[in-house]
Protein backbone atom coordinates (compact mmCIF):
# COMPACT_ATOMS: atom_id res chain seq x y z
CA UNK A 1 0.00 0.00 0.00
CA UNK A 2 1.14 3.35 -0.99
CA UNK A 3 -0.16 6.51 0.54
CA UNK A 4 -0.65 9.31 -1.70
CA UNK A 5 0.18 13.13 0.25
CA UNK A 6 0.41 16.46 -0.47
CA UNK A 7 1.70 19.32 1.46
CA UNK A 8 0.26 22.42 2.38
CA UNK A 9 2.38 25.52 3.92
CA UNK A 10 3.05 28.96 3.04
CA UNK A 11 7.33 28.53 3.59
CA UNK A 12 8.38 26.65 0.71
CA UNK A 13 11.40 25.40 2.87
CA UNK A 14 9.34 23.77 4.64
CA UNK A 15 7.67 21.95 1.64
CA UNK A 16 11.44 20.80 0.88
CA UNK A 17 11.57 19.49 4.55
CA UNK A 18 8.45 17.43 3.68
CA UNK A 19 10.10 16.23 0.56
CA UNK A 20 13.50 14.94 1.79
CA UNK A 21 11.40 12.83 4.04
CA UNK A 22 8.98 11.34 2.15
CA UNK A 23 11.80 10.73 0.06
CA UNK A 24 13.12 8.22 2.53
CA UNK A 25 9.87 6.29 2.68
CA UNK A 26 8.76 3.68 0.35
CA UNK A 27 5.00 3.67 1.10
CA UNK A 28 4.50 7.38 0.73
CA UNK A 29 4.16 9.85 -2.49
CA UNK A 30 4.07 13.51 -2.46
CA UNK A 31 1.91 14.52 -5.05
CA UNK A 32 1.69 18.05 -4.56
CA UNK A 33 3.12 21.13 -2.77
CA UNK A 34 0.69 24.21 -1.94
CA UNK A 35 1.88 27.45 -0.45
CA UNK A 36 -1.91 28.86 -1.08
CA UNK A 37 -4.57 27.06 1.09
CA UNK A 38 -6.62 28.49 -1.04
CA UNK A 39 -5.35 26.21 -4.21
CA UNK A 40 -4.91 23.08 -1.97
CA UNK A 41 -8.57 23.02 -1.28
CA UNK A 42 -9.59 23.31 -4.83
CA UNK A 43 -7.06 20.62 -6.12
CA UNK A 44 -9.29 18.67 -3.18
CA UNK A 45 -12.17 18.92 -5.00
CA UNK A 46 -10.75 17.15 -8.14
CA UNK A 47 -8.45 14.75 -6.59
CA UNK A 48 -8.07 12.11 -3.80
CA UNK A 49 -5.52 11.77 -1.42
CA UNK A 50 -4.68 9.90 1.77
CA UNK A 51 -3.21 12.51 3.97
CA UNK A 52 -2.70 16.11 4.50
CA UNK A 53 0.47 17.83 5.66
CA UNK A 54 -0.56 21.10 6.81
CA UNK A 55 0.58 23.75 8.89
CA UNK A 56 -1.95 25.83 10.65
CA UNK A 57 -1.23 29.82 10.55
CA UNK A 58 -1.03 30.88 6.92
CA UNK A 59 -2.91 33.80 5.06
CA UNK A 60 -5.74 34.07 4.02
CA UNK A 61 -6.74 30.48 5.29
CA UNK A 62 -5.85 29.00 8.47
CA UNK A 63 -4.91 25.04 8.30
CA UNK A 64 -8.13 24.47 10.69
CA UNK A 65 -10.56 26.38 8.43
CA UNK A 66 -9.32 24.23 5.51
CA UNK A 67 -10.45 21.14 6.76
CA UNK A 68 -13.28 22.45 8.14
CA UNK A 69 -14.28 23.88 4.11
CA UNK A 70 -13.79 20.21 2.83
CA UNK A 71 -16.68 17.73 2.74
CA UNK A 72 -14.52 14.74 3.00
CA UNK A 73 -11.17 16.02 3.96
CA UNK A 74 -8.38 13.29 3.96
CA UNK A 75 -6.18 12.28 7.19
CA UNK A 76 -4.21 15.58 8.92
CA UNK A 77 -1.02 15.69 9.83
CA UNK A 78 -0.41 19.46 11.53
CA UNK A 79 3.10 20.69 10.81
CA UNK A 80 3.34 24.16 13.25
CA UNK A 81 5.82 25.83 14.62
CA UNK A 82 3.12 26.54 17.58
CA UNK A 83 1.90 24.04 20.32
CA UNK A 84 -0.87 25.57 21.29
CA UNK A 85 -3.47 24.15 18.72
CA UNK A 86 -2.31 20.62 20.10
CA UNK A 87 -6.02 19.61 21.59
CA UNK A 88 -7.99 21.12 18.96
CA UNK A 89 -6.17 19.32 16.60
CA UNK A 90 -7.96 15.83 17.90
CA UNK A 91 -11.37 18.02 17.26
CA UNK A 92 -9.85 17.07 13.50
CA UNK A 93 -9.49 13.77 14.35
CA UNK A 94 -5.43 14.23 13.29
CA UNK A 95 -2.79 11.54 12.67
CA UNK A 96 -0.16 13.81 14.17
CA UNK A 97 1.04 17.30 15.49
CA UNK A 98 4.79 17.86 14.57
CA UNK A 99 6.46 20.87 16.05
CA UNK A 100 9.10 22.58 13.90
CA UNK A 101 11.76 21.75 13.47
CA UNK A 102 10.28 18.61 12.26
CA UNK A 103 12.61 15.50 13.24
CA UNK A 104 12.34 13.00 10.87
CA UNK A 105 11.71 9.82 13.91
CA UNK A 106 8.56 11.59 14.79
CA UNK A 107 7.86 12.31 11.15
CA UNK A 108 8.37 8.77 10.14
CA UNK A 109 6.72 8.08 13.31
CA UNK A 110 3.15 9.47 12.41
CA UNK A 111 2.60 8.36 8.72
CA UNK A 112 3.14 5.22 9.68
CA UNK A 113 0.08 5.01 12.33
CA UNK A 114 -1.51 6.40 9.14
CA UNK A 115 -0.50 3.24 7.62
CA UNK A 116 -1.19 0.66 9.67
CA UNK A 117 -4.81 2.53 9.94
CA UNK A 118 -5.49 1.82 6.76
CA UNK A 119 -4.14 -1.53 6.81
CA UNK A 120 -6.59 -2.21 9.19
CA UNK A 121 -9.57 -0.72 7.05
CA UNK A 122 -8.65 -2.71 4.36
CA UNK A 123 -7.73 -5.86 6.37
CA UNK A 124 -9.35 -5.60 9.74
CA UNK A 125 -7.99 -7.86 12.42
CA UNK A 126 -10.22 -10.78 13.94
CA UNK A 127 -11.83 -9.25 16.98
CA UNK A 128 -12.70 -5.70 15.26
CA UNK A 129 -15.83 -5.10 13.10
CA UNK A 130 -14.89 -3.03 10.68
CA UNK A 131 -18.33 -1.19 10.68
CA UNK A 132 -19.19 -1.05 14.24
CA UNK A 133 -15.82 -1.02 16.66
CA UNK A 134 -17.05 -3.87 18.19
CA UNK A 135 -14.65 -5.12 20.34
CA UNK A 136 -15.46 -8.86 21.60
CA UNK A 137 -14.41 -8.93 25.81
CA UNK A 138 -14.15 -11.77 28.45
CA UNK A 139 -16.47 -11.21 31.44
CA UNK A 140 -16.78 -14.61 33.52
CA UNK A 141 -18.18 -17.32 31.56
CA UNK A 142 -19.79 -14.18 29.11
CA UNK A 143 -18.37 -12.48 26.04
CA UNK A 144 -19.36 -8.63 25.76
CA UNK A 145 -19.52 -6.91 22.47
CA UNK A 146 -18.26 -3.45 23.29
CA UNK A 147 -17.97 -0.49 20.60
CA UNK A 148 -15.13 0.58 20.67
CA UNK A 149 -15.97 4.22 19.85
CA UNK A 150 -17.82 4.57 23.55
CA UNK A 151 -14.33 4.13 25.35
CA UNK A 152 -13.77 6.83 27.24
CA UNK A 153 -10.85 5.38 29.25
CA UNK A 154 -9.84 1.97 30.76
CA UNK A 155 -8.46 1.58 34.24
CA UNK A 156 -6.68 -1.63 36.03
CA UNK A 157 -7.79 -3.67 38.67
CA UNK A 158 -5.84 -6.18 39.88
CA UNK A 159 -6.21 -9.54 37.16
CA UNK A 160 -8.71 -7.36 35.57
CA UNK A 161 -9.97 -4.19 33.85
CA UNK A 162 -12.22 -1.31 34.49
CA UNK A 163 -13.97 0.00 31.37
CA UNK A 164 -15.72 3.50 31.72
CA UNK A 165 -17.90 4.31 29.38
CA UNK A 166 -20.16 7.62 28.65
CA UNK A 167 -22.99 5.61 30.92
CA UNK A 168 -21.69 2.68 32.71
CA UNK A 169 -18.41 1.10 33.64
CA UNK A 170 -17.75 -2.48 32.82
CA UNK A 171 -15.10 -5.19 34.17
CA UNK A 172 -13.54 -7.32 31.96
CA UNK A 173 -11.05 -10.06 31.92
CA UNK A 174 -8.28 -8.86 30.16
CA UNK A 175 -4.66 -6.88 31.27
CA UNK A 176 -4.36 -3.16 30.32
CA UNK A 177 -1.32 -5.02 28.05
CA UNK A 178 -3.70 -8.09 26.06
CA UNK A 179 -5.97 -4.83 25.71
CA UNK A 180 -3.97 -2.39 24.09
CA UNK A 181 -1.78 -5.80 22.01
CA UNK A 182 -4.92 -7.43 20.90
CA UNK A 183 -7.93 -5.19 20.88
CA UNK A 184 -8.30 -1.79 21.10
CA UNK A 185 -7.37 0.48 17.50
CA UNK A 186 -5.14 3.29 17.42
CA UNK A 187 -6.47 6.01 19.19
CA UNK A 188 -5.89 4.37 22.59
CA UNK A 189 -2.94 5.30 24.47
CA UNK A 190 -1.87 4.18 27.58
CA UNK A 191 -0.32 6.98 29.61
CA UNK A 192 0.35 4.93 33.27
CA UNK A 193 0.79 1.69 33.93
CA UNK A 194 -2.80 1.31 35.17
CA UNK A 195 -4.17 3.71 32.94
CA UNK A 196 -5.69 3.63 28.90
CA UNK A 197 -7.29 6.54 27.18
CA UNK A 198 -9.24 6.82 24.05
CA UNK A 199 -7.57 10.03 22.60
CA UNK A 200 -10.74 10.92 20.70
CA UNK A 201 -11.89 12.05 24.18
CA UNK A 202 -9.63 13.88 25.17
CA UNK A 203 -9.85 17.79 26.66
CA UNK A 204 -6.88 18.85 27.75
CA UNK A 205 -3.63 17.56 27.89
CA UNK A 206 -0.55 18.53 29.94
CA UNK A 207 3.10 16.17 30.82
CA UNK A 208 2.13 15.08 33.57
CA UNK A 209 -1.62 14.75 32.99
CA UNK A 210 -4.73 14.80 30.88
CA UNK A 211 -8.38 15.56 30.89
CA UNK A 212 -10.56 12.30 29.47
CA UNK A 213 -14.66 12.78 29.36
CA UNK A 214 -14.26 15.13 32.47
CA UNK A 215 -12.14 12.74 34.61
CA UNK A 216 -8.66 14.37 35.30
CA UNK A 217 -6.23 10.90 34.77
CA UNK A 218 -2.26 10.87 35.52
CA UNK A 219 0.51 10.33 33.44
CA UNK A 220 3.17 8.03 34.76
CA UNK A 221 6.66 9.01 34.53
CA UNK A 222 7.72 6.20 32.29
CA UNK A 223 4.84 7.10 29.74
CA UNK A 224 5.44 10.80 29.38
CA UNK A 225 8.13 10.43 26.19
CA UNK A 226 5.91 7.90 24.41
CA UNK A 227 2.40 10.52 25.42
CA UNK A 228 4.14 13.25 24.14
CA UNK A 229 5.12 11.53 21.22
CA UNK A 230 1.78 10.10 20.20
CA UNK A 231 0.02 13.52 21.06
CA UNK A 232 2.23 15.97 19.46
CA UNK A 233 3.38 13.77 16.59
Amino acid sequence: MKLKAISVDDEPRAHHVIRHYVDKIEELELMETFTSPLKAASYLKEQQVDLIFLDINMPDMDGMSLLKALKNPPTVIFTTAYDEYAVESYDHEAAGYLLKPIEFPRFYKAVMRVLEHKRQAVQPGPQLDAKASALLLKNGTKMLKLDSADIRYITASGNYAEVFMQDEKVIVDHSLSELMEEFLPGSFIRIHRSTIINADYLQEYESWQVKVADKKLAIGKTYRKEVKAFFEG
